[in-house]
């Protein structure tokens, strides 16, 4: 944490979500175990007004299913935020919920999306080599007049419209996978 010379609520609140995207795999699965050994006794037993079983076994389940299914993209890939990467003149390096991860900028390829939405003036940056990625993620929320770590990482010979379309691409991905994410969590929990 010491490394991160930003001061403000950002740093901190990007550390403590990395922390819980660490224990959120754990937590999903003890609690699609304890809804697995206990689909007897809340199967049959009393449902809300929806249908749906009022135990807190499945409820917890899918809870945690639909967080885990939200956060997806930054549990299993080198995704992490711009508060938490060090970019100095030939290196990227960036905490992720898969530990740190550092690329080579003199051998790296940049390119930029635009997640779109409003207000958010969220983007990504990914910075790659072959071998070695990571991807930076920064939002207006936090600094309106953007983020000079991001903004040092400069996508040569990009239009508005391609980092614009491929913003478009990742978000109708993001949702897929978390529709995906969901489902599977739901059946492996005997709820869906």
């Amino acid at each position: 944490m010491s490394r991160h010379s930003e001061a403000g609520p950002r740093p901190l609140v990007a550390v403590g979500l990395l922390y819980l995207g660490r224990a959120l795999p754990v937590l999903a699965l003890l609690a699609i175990l304890v809804s697995r050994a206990t689909k007897a006794t809340w199967e049959n037993g009393p449902v809300d007004e929806s249908g749906f079983a009022s135990s807190w076994q499945p409820t917890t389940a899918m809870l945690l299913g639909f967080a885990l299914g939200f956060a997806w993209p930054f549990v299993v890939l080198p995704v992490g935020s711009s508060a938490l990467a060090a970019v100095d003149e030939d290196m990227v390096t960036l905490d992720t919920v898969l530990g740190r991860r550092t690329v080579d900028l003199w051998s790296a390829r940049i390119w930029r999306a635009y997640l779109p939405g409003r207000g958010w003036g969220a983007h990504l940056v990914v910075v790659g080599t072959p071998r070695r990625w990571v991807a930076l993620i920064a939002s207006e929320v936090w600094n309106p007049y953007g983020d000079p770590r991001i903004s040092r990482l400069r996508a040569t010979g990009e239009s508005a419209f391609r980092r614009g379309l491929r913003g478009v691409v990742l978000i109708v991905c993001y949702a897929a996978g978390a529709l995906f994410v969901g489902m599977v969590v739901g059946q492996l929990a005997g709820v869906i």
